[in-house]
């Protein structure tokens, strides 16, 4: 149940997708659930060194709905993390190539 209304709030949300990537590597937190509505500003993950203790925050630039997450607890620094979905178009043009 919880899914498909993350999905249908999705398909609400609009056209924008904003993908978050990992700056430095470490155990990943999410802050979020499936499905809430994020804000602009709003903390979306921390990453914490193993070995310092140190955390790193990663905060949303968009508004939209945080509608999938990735099965992994540890990142490397650069690697894809779970994007949020809003009404801000990001890219434009063609955007599937064959």
């Amino acid at each position: 149940m919880e899914l498909q209304s993350a999905f249908h709030a999705v398909s609400e949300a609009g056209r924008g997708s904003e993908q978050f990537y990992a700056p430095v590597s470490g155990i990943l937190v999410h802050r979020a659930k499936i499905g809430d509505t994020i804000c602009v500003g709003q903390p979306r993950f921390d990453i914490v060194d193993p070995l310092t203790d140190e955390t790193t925050t990663l905060t949303s630039n968009t508004e939209g709905v945080f509608y999938m997450r990735r099965a992994i607890h540890f990142v490397t620094a650069g690697a894809p993390l779970d994007p949020v979905t809003g009404a801000r178009a990001f890219r434009t043009g063609v955007l599937l190539g064959a």
